[in-house]
């Protein structure tokens, strides 16, 4: 990626600050400065570095390529996400973090330590990728920081990940009722899904959590065990519309017990990932757990 020539100065954004002189070639000062001009909708001129690769996303978002002069504001910054409508796009669902972080509630999270982000349901996070951090991933510290964020570094042996929001979903913005994230097609558990947020009309990126649930995510040929499986916490359950099915399919070449009458949630819990809690089962007369049946069955979790 080549460095884009223009000039940017004292770029202000939510309180986060950073002033980039950019020419090609030209070298910027402080890298510690480059979470603020991220967040700031900023960009630096060393391409080299993840930080500065996705600042330079960010600008080109904004459509300021070829200007030869111009200024990132937060008046450009809302006309964009205005522009973007209620629903925005993520490669796929963050679900655990390999450690520690700062910077809870500001909008850029930096990990204590060293250390990549791990594959995701198949997907492993890149510089730039747009993702949705769940609420209940693991070492995520407060439900606050889930929701839509870019990977600024992904990490590695040597260096800490960094996620910010991007101007879609800037530091202190308020949520827009009604929003959804569409999900893209290589999560394994969460493709092609669509998270609804049931946040409060008024709530704050960074400051509430956002209530975000998949409408649909299906679990495909579950194996019962004396008539039941192990309870599955990995999709977050809406406590408003959330409900499962279980449902039984011949396809998968296990012919149920002949004392089965239905197949159902044998208890359901619903909330965030790692509180959310499902068991399928399947019900012989009287709606009583069928201990003899261990067919192949699909769980789909609606919320």
């Amino acid at each position: 990626m080549t460095t884009l020539g223009y000039l940017v100065n004292t770029v202000t954004l939510n309180g986060k600050t950073g002033v980039v002189k950019l020419r090609a070639g030209e070298p910027v000062g402080d890298p510690s400065t480059y979470a603020a001009i991220i967040a700031a909708g900023g960009q630096v001129a060393d391409p080299t570095d993840a930080a500065v690769v996705a600042a330079q996303a960010v600008a080109v978002q904004l459509r300021v390529r070829g200007q030869d002069e111009g200024r990132i504001n937060d008046t450009m910054l809302a006309a964009y996400a205005a522009s973007k409508g209620g629903r925005t796009k993520a490669r796929c669902v963050v679900v655990a973090l390999p450690g520690a972080y700062s910077g809870s509630g500001t909008g850029v999270l930096t990990a204590t330590a060293n250390g990549a982000l791990a594959s995701q349901h198949g997907v492993t996070p890149a510089a730039l990728d747009l993702v949705w951090l769940a609420a209940g991933a693991t070492n995520i510290t407060a439900a606050l920081d889930s929701g839509l964020m870019m990977v600024v570094d992904p990490g590695a042996t040597g260096r800490p990940y960094v996620l910010a929001r991007p101007p879609q979903w800037a530091h202190g913005s308020v949520i827009p009722v009604g929003s959804t994230v569409d999900v893209g097609g290589e999560d394994t558990l969460f493709r092609g899904s669509r998270w609804h947020l049931e946040a409060a009309k008024g709530a704050v990126v960074d400051t509430d959590d956002p209530a975000a649930y998949p409408d649909k995510v299906v679990i495909k040929n579950v194996t019962l065990a004396s008539g039941v499986h192990a309870a599955f916490t990995t999709v977050p359950i809406s406590p408003n519309t959330g409900t499962v099915d279980v449902v039984y399919c011949s396809t998968y070449g296990v012919s149920p017990d002949t004392a089965t009458v239905d197949y159902g949630p044998e208890a359901i819990t619903p909330g965030a990932i790692g509180t959310a809690s499902v068991v399928p089962a399947a019900y012989a007369a009287g709606m009583v757990v069928n201990t003899s049946d261990g067919s192949h069955v699909d769980v789909v979790f609606l919320s």
